[in-house]
């Protein structure tokens, strides 16, 4: 892992700007809910395991649509801090508008890491398991190639039809592990498989599998970093899914995704596998908009300083907001962003009347899809008074229990009076007026905090004796 720290209170009157890029990842919930399912307590976690963006928006949340018209919508709540009497949480979710038509057709070129280090039932086996269940939501305009990587790089298959489910799974269930790991051998094969099967109007992804222990070729953060680069001017996105523990290497996949125009997402089961694809890979995930950037622009007279929560290692400089050469996250129709302030309001601020903002988000960003080619685009929300309130809703209070949740896992310099309790009944009382099905994954957040705590008491007592 690698830790970029968390952001700072910044005086509001010094620098009015907060300016980030998008994020869609959610690996980090996935393997923190995989290393407290394994035994770690809140306190023990490496704290670069802890991105605390990702597991706000593991969740999905009530936001309101965007207008007719518009791409974007924003949705803003605040309310006291739980775990600060002096400041207040500001939420802003961003909601993506749906494409203008039907999805067009997918060209899913699957990169699959077959190398020795693969071999662990929580790697290859669930690789294959979870794969079958991306396989059987394409469809028959949908194309699929299968490029595997071990020491050795080979297309063992190539443009077949997505309803071709019977020839696609042979492929898959016949992968088996051995070898070193050259992943920028395979990288390289699958850009060129992309690039000779790529569909003109459709979606032109790869998604790579792996668990990242790339021991060939190109290793380096840096090195990937300028490799996928190069590599996503040809108009394909690069996703990522990571599996397994021991010798995972998170930093590096994270890298890959996030300059190879795609998501980040980590698989501790098939079930996983098949909400990530549902959200974030299937046919129904089209982009919308590329290279998203936020500003959010701080009246002083209203608020005396803010922390951005999460989100270090996609703070972006402010005269990079209007630079459209500079790269940023891309965003899929439908998908939602949740960003979270602290904020420590002025006399004027905290007053309940007048009109006056807090604060104005922009969004900056490229129409991608159909849209491709149009000039940048842009959108400004306001946001004041009107969104405080002492009870300021449950997706208001999820988004507290998973900052708190990530902030008590990391050991947070900010962490305040935060406590697991505290953070386990504010998910709790976020799923109540949901059904079954909504309710599921806010309820198993409430589990997880709950296994932290009693690992970390657990951990304690061993210690102790």
């Amino acid at each position: 892992y690698t830790d970029a720290g968390e952001p700072s209170f910044v005086s509001a009157a010094e620098q009015p700007l907060s300016t980030l890029s998008a994020d869609a990842d959610t690996a980090s919930y996935a393997n923190l809910r995989r290393l407290v399912r394994s035994g770690a307590g809140l306190g023990t976690i490496d704290p670069g395991a802890v991105r605390i963006e990702e597991m706000l928006n593991y969740f999905d949340y009530d936001y309101a649509a965007p207008a007719e018209g518009e791409d974007f919508a924003l949705t803003a709540r605040a309310g006291a801090c739980p775990w600060n009497a002096e400041s207040e949480l500001v939420v802003l979710g961003l909601t993506v508008g749906q494409a203008a038509t039907e999805a067009p057709p997918t060209n899913l070129v699957l990169l699959v890491d077959v190398s020795g280090s693969m071999g662990d039932a929580e790697k290859l086996p669930l690789l294959k398991e979870s794969m079958a269940r991306i396989v059987k939501g394409l469809r028959a305009e949908d194309r699929v190639s299968i490029v595997t990587y071990s020491g050795v790089e080979e297309v063992v298959l190539k443009g077949a039809s997505g309803d071709d489910t019977e020839a696609i799974l042979s492929v898959i269930n016949g992968l088996e592990a051995a070898g070193s790991t050259n992943g920028e051998a395979g990288l390289s094969m699958a850009y060129r498989v992309a690039e000779e099967t790529h569909i003109e109007g459709g979606v032109n992804r790869i998604v790579m599998a792996s668990d990242g222990d790339l021991n060939v070729g190109i290793s380096s953060e840096d090195e990937l970093n300028a490799f996928v680069s190069e590599k996503r001017g040809q108009g394909t996105y690069l996703s990522v899914l990571g599996f397994g523990s021991g010798n995972y290497q998170d930093a590096k996949m994270e890298t890959l995704a996030d300059y190879g125009n795609g998501s980040y997402h980590y698989i501790d089961s098939a079930d996983e596998a098949a909400r990530v694809y549902e959200r974030f890979l299937a046919a129904g995930a089209v982009p919308v908009a590329d290279d998203v950037k936020l500003q959010v622009e701080f009246d002083p007279r209203m608020v005396e300083s803010y922390r951005l929560i999460g989100y270090a290692n996609r703070v972006m400089a402010d005269d990079d907001f209007r630079n459209d050469a500079a790269d940023a996250g891309e965003l899929c129709a439908g998908a939602e962003l949740t960003v979270a302030y602290e904020v420590v309001l002025t006399d004027e601020g905290r007053r309940r009347e007048g009109d006056e903002p807090w604060l104005t988000c922009a969004v900056r960003y490229q129409p991608a899809g159909e849209r491709a080619g149009e000039a940048p685009a842009e959108q400004r929300f306001a946001v004041g008074r009107e969104s405080w309130s002492a009870e300021p809703g449950d997706d208001w209070s999820l988004a507290a229990a998973v900052v708190e949740f990530g902030m008590l896992a990391r050991d947070s310099e900010f962490v305040g009076t935060a406590t697991a309790d505290d953070a386990a009944a504010l998910a709790e009382s976020s799923a109540s007026s949901l059904d079954a099905t909504d309710r599921a994954a806010r309820r198993e957040l409430t589990d997880l905090i709950r296994q932290a705590q009693r690992n970390a008491a657990f951990d304690g007592v061993v210690a102790a004796s």
